[in-house]
């Protein structure tokens, strides 16, 4: 809500009393108040370094969203809107004042709306404000003017984030093997030689709470031969640190072997033996 405080005063007209409804000396007049206090939050726990590593980062927001530097522009006796509400040094907001509800600004002297377009206007009493009738509540040797009362239902503005949010910090997962004997891809987060990368692993699907990726489109072929006897396995984030993966995580190997098609037609593998 947003309203313009008003009190009562009885003031003597012409040998006539009335009562008439002041400006609180407090407020200033065809000023908008928002009626309820709200909060303000200064600290959102990060610093300027840690920021893209936070909550409020994945959200959307960025550090000088709410850590600006304080100015005319966005300190708290600044309304916020659509100027000033992406740079406030720390997060607040107020009612939120649009064009149509300006309609409602507009009274009559006991506060009912009038909804025309003409602009809103004090009553002045035939009194001046001075000797006998003076009122601190009224300006000083002016007539004595009643603010009506105005009052407006608004929400609040929203403090939205500039960014769409980040469901996921890494788009996929690296499975490096000690199977691959070679590869170009080395090093990694603590600049150390690690296994090959064989595999990887797009989160672009998390049906059934895992990341499941069919068969990869990446193929190693053995040149020459070669002895398996156990398999090393790691699971990585794309800065190669260790991803944090349940026992309930597995990667499966798919080794082909390809026969040569002389093996099934003895008489052309005869016919090659011969021409050795």
């Amino acid at each position: 809500m947003r309203t313009l405080a008003v009190s009562t005063l009885v003031v003597s007209v012409s040998g006539t009393t009335y009562d008439v409804d002041f400006l609180n000396p407090s407020l200033a007049s065809w000023t908008i108040f928002d009626q309820y206090s709200g909060i303000i939050i200064k600290d959102f726990g990060y610093d300027e370094d840690t920021w893209t590593k936070g909550m409020w980062y994945s959200l959307g927001y960025d550090y000088l969203n709410f850590n600006s530097p304080v100015n005319s522009s966005n300190d708290s006796t600044t309304r916020v809107g659509n100027e000033n509400k992406e740079r406030l040094p720390y997060a607040f907001t107020n009612a939120e004042v649009g064009q149509m509800a300006t309609m409602d600004f507009n009274t009559n002297i006991f506060g009912e709306g009038m909804y025309n377009l003409q602009l809103p206007s004090t009553q002045s009493w035939n009194e001046i404000n001075s000797a006998p009738n003076y009122s601190v509540y009224f300006r000083d040797a002016m007539l004595f003017e009643q603010f009506p009362a105005i009052t407006e239902t608004a929400t609040s503005v929203k403090l939205s984030a500039p960014r769409m949010p980040r469901k996921l910090e890494n788009p996929y997962f690296c499975i490096r093997s000690n199977v691959l004997d070679d590869s170009l891809f080395v090093g990694g987060f603590d600049s150390g030689q690690l296994y090959p990368i064989i595999a990887t692993i797009p989160k672009s699907n998390d049906y059934g709470d895992f990341f499941v990726s069919l068969d990869s489109s990446i193929e190693f072929t053995f040149t020459q031969e070669k002895t398996i006897t156990e398999i090393t396995t790691s699971i990585h984030n794309p800065d190669m640190t260790l991803a944090q993966v349940n026992d309930s995580s597995a990667v499966i190997y798919k080794l082909i072997r390809y026969m040569p098609e002389s093996r099934f037609n003895v008489l052309q593998q005869i016919m090659e033996e011969g021409k050795k």
